[in-house]
This record gives C-alpha cells, sequence and structure tokens, in this order.
C-alpha cells in the first residue's frame, strides 16, 4: 500500500483478491470501507494491474474503471512430471485445501450424492490441508450422505507423492465458487486427467474450448451433479481425449519458457525500460 503514495512504478497482483464473493464475505463492511479509502486509488496508481484470467480483470475494472489491466496467467513449475498414460481405473481427485466455502467442497459432495453409487466404484479422494476445521465437518457430511465408502478425505501431498497420486487418478474435480488461477487444475491437466470445473474456477471456457473435460455453473449440488453424470458416463477413450487435449493446451499455454517472455516485457514496460 506504501508504495502507491511514491512516486515510483509498481505492479499490482490481486490474485483473485477483489472477486465480488471476496469483498461480501466476512468484515465486509471493512474491507468496501478500505478499497474505497485506499484500494481504488492503489489500483488507479499501479503501472499496471495483472489478472490472472479475463473475469478477474473485469471484476478489477468494475472497482476501478482507470486500472490499467493485463492479463496474464501464472506459469506452471518446470518440475512438473511428464504426462502419463491415462489410468482409467483410479479413483477422482480433488486436490486443494479443504476450504468448504471456498473450494465448493459442500456442493461436491451433495452433489456427489446424487449420483449412481455405481458410478463411484473408483472412489473419490479429497486431498489437502484442512481450513478452519473443514476436514470434521466434510467426514461428518460424508457420512451423514452414505457416502463413506465411495468418498475418503486424505492429508496433503507434495512432489514425487502429489505426481504420483495424480498418474494414478482417473479424473480431477474442482469446483470453487471463486478462484484467480487454481494452478492445481491445470497440474491435473498437465498430467493427461479429464477435468471436472465450476466456472468459479475461471477455467470453465478454457476447458470448454480445448475439449478437456466438462465444465458446470457450480452454483447448485444438482447442476454439479448433472456435470458429473456427463462425466462418468462418458468412455474411458473419451476421457483419455480429454485428458491428451487439456495436456496439450496446458503445455503450450502455460509454459515456463512462454509466459517467462511475457513477464520480463511487462516488467520492463511498466518501468519505463522497454
Amino acid at each position: 500500500l506504501w508504495t502507491s503514495h511514491l512516486e515510483v512504478p509498481f505492479i499490482l497482483t490481486p490474485h483473485g483478491g477483489y472477486h465480488p464473493l471476496v469483498l461480501a464475505g466476512a468484515a465486509a463492511v471493512r474491507k468496501r470501507l478500505w478499497l474505497i479509502m485506499h484500494d481504488r486509488r492503489m489500483l488507479a496508481r499501479a503501472a499496471v494491474v495483472q489478472a490472472l484470467s479475463a473475469a478477474e480483470a473485469e471484476c478489477i475494472r468494475g472497482l476501478q474503471p482507470l486500472a490499467r489491466t493485463v492479463v496474464l496467467e501464472a506459469p506452471l513449475s518446470h518440475e512438473l512430471a511428464t504426462r502419463q498414460p491415462y489410468t482409467a481405473a483410479g479413483p477422482l481427485v480433488f486436490l486443494g485445501r479443504l476450504d468448504i466455502e471456498h473450494k465448493g467442497l459442500d456442493l461436491l459432495v451433495e452433489a456427489l450424492a446424487c449420483v449412481d453409487a455405481r458410478q463411484l466404484a473408483r472412489g473419490v479422494l479429497l486431498v489437502g490441508p484442512d481450513v478452519n476445521g473443514s476436514r470434521e465437518r466434510l467426514q461428518r457430511r460424508i457420512e451423514g450422505l452414505g457416502l463413506r465408502s465411495h468418498v475418503r478425505i486424505l492429508p496433503p501431498v507434495t512432489g514425487a507423492a502429489k505426481a504420483e497420486l495424480l498418474r494414478n487418478a482417473s479424473g480431477f474435480l474442482h469446483t470453487s465458487r471463486r478462484e484467480g488461477l487454481p494452478l492445481a487444475v491445470l497440474e491435473a491437466m498437465h498430467a493427461g486427467l479429464p477435468v471436472l470445473v465450476s466456472e468459479g474456477t475461471n477455467l470453465g471456457q478454457y476447458v470448454r474450448q480445448n475439449g478437456a473435460g466438462v465444465s458446470v455453473a457450480g452454483r447448485t449440488p444438482q447442476d454439479i451433479a448433472e456435470g458429473l453424470g456427463r462425466f462418468l458416463a462418458a468412455s474411458d477413450r473419451t476421457r483419455s481425449e480429454w485428458g491428451a487435449a487439456g495436456a496439450g493446451a496446458v503445455e503450450a499455454r502455460f509454459n515456463w519458457s512462454g509466459l517467462g517472455a511475457r513477464y520480463s516485457s511487462l516488467y520492463k514496460k511498466a518501468i519505463g525500460t522497454d
């Protein structure tokens, strides 16, 4: 914040911080006051406001029309494992923070309860760190919906263990209510997994355009369940083709070499050396 009061160029990257659901969440009045008193000036003063998606750029311009927004995605780590052959027999996986409201895990679990149990025979894994007691709340909800034999909650994994988890999965589920740009989805696509995503991930259009899986509105358990039905009813061959298409799209768009050059150009222009 103090940078915006100095006569020096700076770049601001909100990472989804101005999403309407964020501003309407806890301490909403305080956030709105802070936005009026400080953030709108900061957005206008920034040499560039880097948005991770077109949807985020639109949110930012809605708050401050003078903001000089540029859409520039975050690159994937160059250390990611290479794509593996599709594993049709593995479980479905969610990988991320176990934050029920943010990640839409309440909607996902209720949607799973609407799906024919025979379609969940491969199992569903919810993998990640607990946030504000979400793990216990999720477990109670899973048991209450009769999903205990189909849905398991596992602790977070990193490095080789994460690569192994993705390698053995048959699909990736991400039904967030809001995101900047969820790298977990891109990592799953890079691993060759077909994905089911909500529009709140900001990747729904990307998945549709590249034929990488199924996108849903993600507002209710019912619309997620309908998408899950389509996802699970697809043949193994179709899901393999979705995975391959997604992997190719991610490799082309989110690689370090291409995005690194764009980051370098953006920063040079911001400080006036290009």
